[in-house]
Protein backbone atom coordinates (compact mmCIF):
# COMPACT_ATOMS: atom_id res chain seq x y z
CA UNK A 1 0.00 0.00 0.00
CA UNK A 2 1.45 3.58 -1.23
CA UNK A 3 1.80 5.98 1.20
CA UNK A 4 0.14 9.19 0.65
CA UNK A 5 2.84 12.19 1.28
CA UNK A 6 2.82 16.83 1.10
CA UNK A 7 2.76 17.83 -1.87
CA UNK A 8 6.46 20.30 -2.90
CA UNK A 9 6.16 23.94 -1.70
CA UNK A 10 8.38 25.77 -3.45
CA UNK A 11 7.19 28.96 -1.69
CA UNK A 12 8.02 27.88 1.95
CA UNK A 13 10.85 26.18 1.17
CA UNK A 14 12.61 29.44 -0.41
CA UNK A 15 11.67 30.82 2.91
CA UNK A 16 13.46 28.33 5.44
CA UNK A 17 16.38 28.66 2.68
CA UNK A 18 16.65 32.43 3.57
CA UNK A 19 15.94 31.85 7.02
CA UNK A 20 18.81 29.04 7.17
CA UNK A 21 21.30 31.27 5.61
CA UNK A 22 20.21 33.64 8.30
CA UNK A 23 20.92 32.01 10.89
CA UNK A 24 24.47 31.13 9.39
CA UNK A 25 24.92 34.53 8.83
CA UNK A 26 24.35 35.49 12.59
CA UNK A 27 27.16 33.58 13.98
CA UNK A 28 30.25 35.64 12.40
CA UNK A 29 28.28 38.79 13.74
CA UNK A 30 27.44 37.71 17.00
CA UNK A 31 31.07 36.48 17.91
CA UNK A 32 31.66 40.19 16.13
CA UNK A 33 29.90 41.76 18.46
CA UNK A 34 31.22 39.62 21.40
CA UNK A 35 35.02 40.55 20.54
CA UNK A 36 33.78 44.15 20.30
CA UNK A 37 33.13 43.96 23.86
CA UNK A 38 28.92 44.33 22.48
CA UNK A 39 27.79 41.51 24.42
CA UNK A 40 23.92 43.45 25.66
CA UNK A 41 23.52 43.99 21.55
CA UNK A 42 25.07 39.89 20.38
CA UNK A 43 22.69 38.85 23.32
CA UNK A 44 19.76 41.07 21.52
CA UNK A 45 21.04 39.87 18.06
CA UNK A 46 20.48 36.44 18.85
CA UNK A 47 16.91 36.55 20.43
CA UNK A 48 15.60 38.73 17.23
CA UNK A 49 16.90 35.27 15.01
CA UNK A 50 15.29 33.07 17.65
CA UNK A 51 12.14 35.01 17.96
CA UNK A 52 12.47 34.28 14.22
CA UNK A 53 13.00 31.04 14.24
CA UNK A 54 9.64 30.46 16.73
CA UNK A 55 7.24 32.45 14.30
CA UNK A 56 8.28 30.48 11.36
CA UNK A 57 7.67 26.95 12.86
CA UNK A 58 4.38 28.33 14.09
CA UNK A 59 3.44 29.27 10.68
CA UNK A 60 4.50 25.88 9.23
CA UNK A 61 2.55 24.31 12.45
CA UNK A 62 -0.46 26.55 10.49
CA UNK A 63 0.15 26.17 7.20
CA UNK A 64 -0.02 21.95 8.13
CA UNK A 65 -3.07 22.44 9.65
CA UNK A 66 -4.26 24.00 6.75
CA UNK A 67 -3.24 21.46 4.55
CA UNK A 68 -6.35 19.85 2.43
CA UNK A 69 -4.61 16.30 3.26
CA UNK A 70 -4.10 16.79 6.71
CA UNK A 71 -8.10 18.34 7.52
CA UNK A 72 -8.73 15.06 5.22
CA UNK A 73 -6.79 12.36 7.56
CA UNK A 74 -8.22 14.88 10.63
CA UNK A 75 -11.83 13.74 9.19
CA UNK A 76 -11.23 10.05 8.81
CA UNK A 77 -9.63 10.13 12.72
CA UNK A 78 -12.77 12.29 13.78
CA UNK A 79 -14.77 9.30 11.67
CA UNK A 80 -12.99 6.49 13.13
CA UNK A 81 -13.29 7.79 17.28
CA UNK A 82 -17.16 8.28 16.21
CA UNK A 83 -17.44 4.76 14.86
CA UNK A 84 -15.54 3.43 17.69
CA UNK A 85 -17.30 5.46 19.72
CA UNK A 86 -20.62 4.28 18.66
CA UNK A 87 -19.60 0.36 18.46
CA UNK A 88 -18.91 0.63 22.15
CA UNK A 89 -22.19 2.16 22.97
CA UNK A 90 -24.25 -0.53 21.36
CA UNK A 91 -22.08 -3.03 23.05
CA UNK A 92 -23.20 -1.84 26.20
CA UNK A 93 -27.02 -2.05 24.87
CA UNK A 94 -26.58 -5.95 23.77
CA UNK A 95 -24.93 -6.65 27.40
CA UNK A 96 -28.02 -5.05 29.24
CA UNK A 97 -30.39 -6.71 27.04
CA UNK A 98 -28.86 -9.96 27.77
CA UNK A 99 -28.27 -9.11 31.41
CA UNK A 100 -32.21 -8.41 31.28
CA UNK A 101 -33.30 -11.61 29.65
CA UNK A 102 -31.63 -13.44 32.32
CA UNK A 103 -33.12 -11.51 35.02
CA UNK A 104 -36.19 -12.07 32.95
CA UNK A 105 -36.36 -16.11 32.98
CA UNK A 106 -35.28 -15.97 36.58
CA UNK A 107 -38.56 -13.60 37.33
CA UNK A 108 -40.21 -16.10 35.91
CA UNK A 109 -39.74 -19.11 37.08
CA UNK A 110 -40.10 -17.18 40.52
CA UNK A 111 -43.36 -16.34 39.62
CA UNK A 112 -43.90 -19.91 38.40
CA UNK A 113 -42.61 -21.06 41.73
CA UNK A 114 -44.86 -18.45 43.48
CA UNK A 115 -47.94 -19.39 42.06
CA UNK A 116 -47.31 -22.98 42.70
CA UNK A 117 -46.87 -22.26 46.39
CA UNK A 118 -49.91 -20.58 46.80
CA UNK A 119 -52.04 -23.00 44.70
CA UNK A 120 -50.90 -25.66 47.05
CA UNK A 121 -51.60 -23.76 50.11
CA UNK A 122 -55.20 -22.60 49.09
CA UNK A 123 -55.44 -26.49 48.12
CA UNK A 124 -54.82 -27.92 51.67
CA UNK A 125 -56.63 -24.84 53.56
CA UNK A 126 -59.82 -25.55 51.50
CA UNK A 127 -59.22 -29.29 52.19
CA UNK A 128 -58.83 -28.93 55.71
CA UNK A 129 -62.05 -26.30 55.65
CA UNK A 130 -64.28 -28.96 53.95
CA UNK A 131 -63.39 -31.57 56.88
CA UNK A 132 -65.81 -30.75 59.26
CA UNK A 133 -65.40 -31.36 63.12
CA UNK A 134 -68.98 -32.71 63.54
CA UNK A 135 -69.05 -34.84 61.03
CA UNK A 136 -66.17 -36.81 61.61
CA UNK A 137 -65.58 -39.38 64.23
CA UNK A 138 -62.62 -38.45 66.71
CA UNK A 139 -61.86 -41.02 69.16
CA UNK A 140 -62.85 -39.19 72.92
CA UNK A 141 -64.60 -36.07 70.86
CA UNK A 142 -67.83 -36.54 71.56
CA UNK A 143 -71.13 -34.62 70.55
CA UNK A 144 -71.42 -32.58 73.89
CA UNK A 145 -67.70 -31.91 73.06
CA UNK A 146 -68.24 -30.65 69.55
CA UNK A 147 -70.97 -28.89 70.64
CA UNK A 148 -69.07 -26.76 73.10
CA UNK A 149 -65.90 -26.66 70.55
CA UNK A 150 -68.60 -25.59 68.04
CA UNK A 151 -69.48 -22.74 70.56
CA UNK A 152 -66.00 -21.55 70.82
CA UNK A 153 -66.13 -21.11 66.73
CA UNK A 154 -63.97 -24.57 65.83
CA UNK A 155 -66.24 -26.68 63.49
CA UNK A 156 -63.28 -27.58 61.15
CA UNK A 157 -59.78 -28.98 60.98
CA UNK A 158 -58.55 -25.49 59.63
CA UNK A 159 -59.73 -24.24 63.01
CA UNK A 160 -57.77 -26.30 65.34
CA UNK A 161 -54.99 -25.00 67.12
CA UNK A 162 -53.20 -24.89 70.63
CA UNK A 163 -56.03 -22.81 72.00
CA UNK A 164 -58.17 -25.63 72.33
CA UNK A 165 -56.55 -26.65 75.38
CA UNK A 166 -58.25 -23.36 76.99
CA UNK A 167 -61.56 -24.47 76.62
CA UNK A 168 -63.36 -26.71 79.50
CA UNK A 169 -63.65 -30.37 79.39
CA UNK A 170 -60.27 -30.50 76.84
CA UNK A 171 -57.51 -31.70 78.37
CA UNK A 172 -54.12 -32.79 77.06
CA UNK A 173 -55.28 -35.78 75.57
CA UNK A 174 -58.62 -34.97 74.21
CA UNK A 175 -56.24 -31.87 72.39
CA UNK A 176 -53.79 -34.39 71.02
CA UNK A 177 -56.63 -36.33 69.43
CA UNK A 178 -58.12 -33.43 68.02
CA UNK A 179 -54.39 -32.28 66.72
CA UNK A 180 -53.55 -35.84 65.46
CA UNK A 181 -57.06 -35.79 63.12
CA UNK A 182 -55.83 -32.35 61.98
CA UNK A 183 -52.31 -33.64 61.18
CA UNK A 184 -54.12 -36.75 59.61
CA UNK A 185 -56.31 -34.93 56.89
CA UNK A 186 -53.30 -32.37 56.52
CA UNK A 187 -51.16 -35.68 55.11
CA UNK A 188 -53.74 -36.56 53.21
CA UNK A 189 -54.01 -33.04 51.90
CA UNK A 190 -50.71 -32.58 51.24
CA UNK A 191 -49.60 -35.92 49.70
CA UNK A 192 -52.57 -34.97 46.98
CA UNK A 193 -52.34 -31.27 46.43
CA UNK A 194 -51.28 -30.23 42.18
CA UNK A 195 -47.66 -30.76 41.91
CA UNK A 196 -47.93 -27.98 38.39
CA UNK A 197 -49.89 -24.60 37.56
CA UNK A 198 -53.07 -25.02 35.82
CA UNK A 199 -52.43 -24.44 31.94
CA UNK A 200 -53.90 -21.79 31.44
CA UNK A 201 -52.06 -20.22 34.89
CA UNK A 202 -48.79 -21.31 33.21
CA UNK A 203 -49.64 -19.83 30.12
CA UNK A 204 -50.39 -16.53 31.26
CA UNK A 205 -47.50 -16.13 33.10
CA UNK A 206 -45.37 -17.27 29.99
CA UNK A 207 -47.13 -15.25 27.36
CA UNK A 208 -46.52 -12.34 29.81
CA UNK A 209 -42.95 -13.01 29.80
CA UNK A 210 -42.25 -13.47 26.25
CA UNK A 211 -43.96 -9.88 25.50
CA UNK A 212 -40.94 -8.33 27.63
CA UNK A 213 -38.43 -11.09 26.14
CA UNK A 214 -39.46 -9.73 22.47
CA UNK A 215 -39.16 -6.50 23.52
CA UNK A 216 -35.85 -7.10 24.44
CA UNK A 217 -34.59 -8.77 21.60
CA UNK A 218 -35.82 -6.21 19.38
CA UNK A 219 -33.95 -3.39 21.68
CA UNK A 220 -31.42 -5.98 20.87
CA UNK A 221 -31.25 -7.02 17.47
CA UNK A 222 -31.26 -3.63 16.77
CA UNK A 223 -27.91 -3.02 18.60
CA UNK A 224 -26.89 -6.05 17.14
CA UNK A 225 -27.67 -4.56 13.31
CA UNK A 226 -26.46 -1.05 13.95
CA UNK A 227 -22.68 -2.33 15.75
CA UNK A 228 -23.04 -4.67 12.45
CA UNK A 229 -23.13 -1.32 10.08
CA UNK A 230 -20.45 0.74 12.52
CA UNK A 231 -18.44 -1.77 12.10
CA UNK A 232 -18.41 -2.46 8.12
CA UNK A 233 -18.25 1.80 7.84
CA UNK A 234 -15.06 1.28 10.14
CA UNK A 235 -13.55 -1.58 8.54
CA UNK A 236 -13.88 1.09 5.01
CA UNK A 237 -12.50 4.17 6.99
CA UNK A 238 -9.26 2.34 8.60
CA UNK A 239 -7.81 1.24 5.48
CA UNK A 240 -8.24 5.20 4.38
CA UNK A 241 -6.65 6.24 7.47
CA UNK A 242 -3.62 3.84 7.45
CA UNK A 243 -2.91 5.67 4.02
CA UNK A 244 -2.53 8.46 5.89
CA UNK A 245 -0.20 7.32 8.50
CA UNK A 246 3.22 9.58 7.38
CA UNK A 247 1.44 12.61 7.30
CA UNK A 248 2.71 14.54 10.75
CA UNK A 249 4.04 17.84 11.20
CA UNK A 250 7.53 16.28 10.92
CA UNK A 251 7.34 14.67 7.81
CA UNK A 252 5.52 17.80 6.81
CA UNK A 253 8.30 19.96 8.03
CA UNK A 254 10.83 17.28 6.10
CA UNK A 255 8.95 18.06 2.81
CA UNK A 256 9.30 21.81 3.35
CA UNK A 257 12.95 21.41 4.09
CA UNK A 258 14.25 19.32 0.83
CA UNK A 259 12.99 16.62 -1.25
CA UNK A 260 14.28 14.01 0.03
CA UNK A 261 14.64 12.59 3.59
CA UNK A 262 18.77 12.99 3.94
CA UNK A 263 18.84 16.87 2.88
CA UNK A 264 16.31 17.89 4.86
CA UNK A 265 17.75 16.51 8.00
CA UNK A 266 21.11 18.16 7.27
CA UNK A 267 19.30 21.35 6.70
CA UNK A 268 17.52 20.94 9.90
CA UNK A 269 20.41 20.08 11.79
CA UNK A 270 22.45 22.92 10.47
CA UNK A 271 19.69 25.61 11.65
CA UNK A 272 19.33 24.18 14.99
CA UNK A 273 23.36 23.85 15.46
CA UNK A 274 23.74 27.44 13.72
CA UNK A 275 20.75 29.11 16.13
CA UNK A 276 22.04 26.87 19.08
CA UNK A 277 26.01 28.58 18.77
CA UNK A 278 25.26 31.69 18.33
CA UNK A 279 22.62 31.39 21.16
CA UNK A 280 25.11 29.88 23.62
CA UNK A 281 27.72 32.17 22.41
CA UNK A 282 25.68 35.09 23.23
CA UNK A 283 24.20 34.50 26.50
CA UNK A 284 27.55 33.14 28.03
CA UNK A 285 29.21 36.16 26.74
CA UNK A 286 27.09 38.33 28.67
CA UNK A 287 26.57 36.03 31.89
CA UNK A 288 30.31 36.64 31.71
CA UNK A 289 30.61 40.55 31.27
CA UNK A 290 28.08 40.59 34.43
CA UNK A 291 29.98 39.14 36.43
CA UNK A 292 32.04 41.09 38.87
CA UNK A 293 36.13 41.81 38.20
CA UNK A 294 37.77 41.23 41.42
CA UNK A 295 40.23 44.04 40.58
CA UNK A 296 42.32 44.26 44.09
CA UNK A 297 43.06 47.53 44.42
CA UNK A 298 43.65 48.59 48.20
CA UNK A 299 39.68 49.44 48.83
CA UNK A 300 41.67 48.46 52.03
CA UNK A 301 42.15 51.97 52.86
CA UNK A 302 42.70 51.77 56.51
CA UNK A 303 40.12 55.08 56.93
CA UNK A 304 41.99 57.29 54.53
CA UNK A 305 43.50 60.17 55.63
CA UNK A 306 45.01 57.67 58.36
CA UNK A 307 48.27 58.60 57.16
CA UNK A 308 49.70 57.45 60.82
CA UNK A 309 52.32 60.23 60.26
CA UNK A 310 53.65 61.01 63.68
CA UNK A 311 50.67 63.03 65.33
CA UNK A 312 51.65 60.04 67.45
CA UNK A 313 53.98 62.71 68.75
CA UNK A 314 55.35 60.24 71.70
CA UNK A 315 57.41 63.03 72.93
CA UNK A 316 56.64 62.36 76.08
CA UNK A 317 57.01 65.23 78.14
CA UNK A 318 59.13 62.19 79.67
CA UNK A 319 62.21 64.76 80.18
CA UNK A 320 63.82 62.76 82.92
CA UNK A 321 63.98 65.90 84.88
CA UNK A 322 61.98 65.29 87.78
CA UNK A 323 59.07 66.80 87.22
CA UNK A 324 58.48 64.09 89.75
CA UNK A 325 56.19 66.16 91.97
CA UNK A 326 54.46 62.90 93.95
CA UNK A 327 50.95 63.66 92.51
CA UNK A 328 51.21 61.66 89.54
CA UNK A 329 50.84 63.71 86.09
CA UNK A 330 52.10 60.33 84.79
CA UNK A 331 49.20 59.62 82.91
CA UNK A 332 51.24 57.62 80.66
CA UNK A 333 49.08 58.63 77.80
CA UNK A 334 52.20 61.06 76.96
CA UNK A 335 50.56 63.39 74.98
CA UNK A 336 49.78 60.09 72.70
CA UNK A 337 46.84 61.71 71.77
CA UNK A 338 46.32 58.32 69.24
CA UNK A 339 43.33 60.81 68.01
CA UNK A 340 45.67 60.69 65.04
CA UNK A 341 43.35 62.69 63.15
CA UNK A 342 41.58 59.81 62.66
CA UNK A 343 38.26 61.70 61.91
CA UNK A 344 36.23 58.95 60.84
CA UNK A 345 34.63 61.31 58.39
CA UNK A 346 33.75 59.82 55.37
CA UNK A 347 36.60 61.79 53.70
CA UNK A 348 36.91 58.10 52.66
CA UNK A 349 37.68 59.22 49.14
CA UNK A 350 38.84 55.73 47.98
CA UNK A 351 41.90 56.55 45.88
CA UNK A 352 43.59 53.77 44.49
CA UNK A 353 47.14 54.24 45.88
CA UNK A 354 46.37 56.35 49.73
CA UNK A 355 49.88 57.56 50.42
CA UNK A 356 50.27 54.91 53.17
CA UNK A 357 53.11 56.54 54.81
CA UNK A 358 53.70 54.02 58.08
CA UNK A 359 56.00 55.86 59.97
CA UNK A 360 57.66 53.34 61.93
CA UNK A 361 56.49 54.12 65.69
CA UNK A 362 59.66 54.80 68.23
CA UNK A 363 60.22 51.33 70.08
CA UNK A 364 59.53 51.85 74.12
CA UNK A 365 61.66 50.67 76.90
CA UNK A 366 59.70 48.61 79.76
CA UNK A 367 59.24 50.65 82.63
CA UNK A 368 60.17 48.80 85.63
CA UNK A 369 60.25 49.52 89.45
CA UNK A 370 63.57 50.33 90.37
CA UNK A 371 63.21 50.79 94.13
CA UNK A 372 61.01 52.95 96.81
CA UNK A 373 61.74 56.09 99.26
CA UNK A 374 60.39 55.35 103.06
CA UNK A 375 57.81 57.64 104.41
CA UNK A 376 61.09 58.97 106.62
CA UNK A 377 62.89 60.16 103.78
CA UNK A 378 65.50 57.17 103.75
CA UNK A 379 65.46 54.82 100.45
CA UNK A 380 65.41 50.91 99.55
CA UNK A 381 66.42 49.00 96.97
CA UNK A 382 63.54 46.34 97.95
CA UNK A 383 60.78 46.42 95.26
CA UNK A 384 58.10 44.30 96.99
CA UNK A 385 56.23 44.23 99.83
CA UNK A 386 58.31 44.21 102.28
CA UNK A 387 59.95 47.37 101.41
CA UNK A 388 60.31 50.28 104.12
CA UNK A 389 58.74 47.88 107.10
CA UNK A 390 60.66 49.89 109.69
CA UNK A 391 60.91 53.24 108.18
CA UNK A 392 57.32 53.73 108.53
CA UNK A 393 56.36 52.44 105.06
CA UNK A 394 56.64 53.51 101.36
CA UNK A 395 56.05 57.21 100.64
CA UNK A 396 56.16 56.40 96.43
CA UNK A 397 57.90 53.78 94.67
CA UNK A 398 60.49 54.39 92.27
CA UNK A 399 61.08 53.36 88.20
CA UNK A 400 63.28 53.14 85.64
CA UNK A 401 61.93 56.43 84.12
CA UNK A 402 63.20 58.10 86.89
CA UNK A 403 59.66 59.33 88.58
CA UNK A 404 58.46 58.25 91.76
CA UNK A 405 54.71 58.09 92.52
Amino acid sequence: MAKTTFEDNPFIRKVLRYFLFLQIGAIPVVFGLILLKLHLLALAFTLVTFLIFVVIIIWLYMSYQNTPIVQKRRAYQKKVLDLQTGIQSENGVILSADRKKEELSQAKQSEIQNALVTLQRNYIERGLEGNSIGAATIGGIGPKLKERLATYGIVNAAHISNRVLEIPGFGGAKAQALIGWKSLIYAQLDSSKPTGLPTESSEAIKNKYLILHNEIDNVRNTSVEHKQNLQDELNIVLPELKKLSSITFTSYLSKSLASKGLVASLIALAMLFSQTISGLGAVTSAVVASIPTTTSTPTLTLTPTHTLTPTITLTFTVTNTPTITNTPTITLTPTITNTSTQTSTPTRTFTPTPTKTYTPLPTLAPIVRTGARCQDGTSSNATGRGACSHHGGVSCWYYSDGTCR
